[in-house]
């Protein structure tokens, strides 16, 4: 792309208004309520599928994204 990473980022946020941390954590929480919809698995296979390095991190991502764990997530759905 021939730019540097900081003009890359600063573009990235111009045009979508986040970060590219936050577009990422925002899909993969999209992803983690697409498969605790459609699944059984545990949360924690479901979390490192969607990307998330631990169990843990992504029920912490998840709640402060939905304001409910993903387990308590699953049960209203």
């Amino acid at each position: 792309m021939n730019v540097s990473r900081a003009l890359l980022y600063l573009r990235f946020r111009e045009q979508l208004g986040k970060s590219v941390l936050a577009a990422i954590t925002e899909q993969r929480v999209a992803m983690m309520k697409t498969k605790l919809k459609s699944s059984n698995a545990p949360v924690a296979q479901l979390a490192l599928a969607c990307g998330f390095p631990t169990a843990g991190h992504a029920t912490r991502v998840f709640k402060a994204a939905t304001g409910l764990s993903p387990r308590d997530w699953r049960k209203t759905e």
